[in-house]
């Protein structure tokens, strides 16, 4: 009778380890290594630098340009304008910054409505 409390107690810490260590394998993360090849085809710039200009005063010398697609460039970084592939302005950033649009200053060219600008 004296052993029957130590047989319990040594029982009810035998259960509950074993339950313990049982929760701790399903908890802990299964580890998988997977390599992938790169493909070249998909190989881009992180975070490409263009826009498309939406509004024009040439009266005044500028333009406004919304880089919807894309990150927004910083005050008086000079970007060019490209029409069907080819560099016909280049202008500078000038603010003020509205959501995606930005305003920017003509310094050489006639940029158009539509015009895609680009970081050169």
């Amino acid at each position: 009778m004296r052993c029957l409390p130590w047989v319990v107690a040594l029982l009810l810490a035998v259960g509950c380890a074993s339950s313990n260590s049982q929760k701790e394998a399903e908890i802990r993360p299964r580890t998988i290594k997977v390599e992938v090849a790169p493909d070249p085809a998909a190989i881009r710039p992180a975070n490409p630098l263009s826009g498309r200009i939406v509004s024009v005063n040439n009266k005044l010398r500028f333009v406004v340009i919304d880089f919807a697609n894309s990150r927004l460039p910083e005050i008086d970084q000079k970007l060019s304008v490209y029409r069907n592939g080819q560099k016909l302005s280049e202008i500078r950033i000038t603010g003020p910054f509205r959501s995606t649009t930005v305003a920017a200053d003509i310094l050489v060219g006639e940029p158009r409505f539509g015009d895609d600008v680009r970081l050169d």
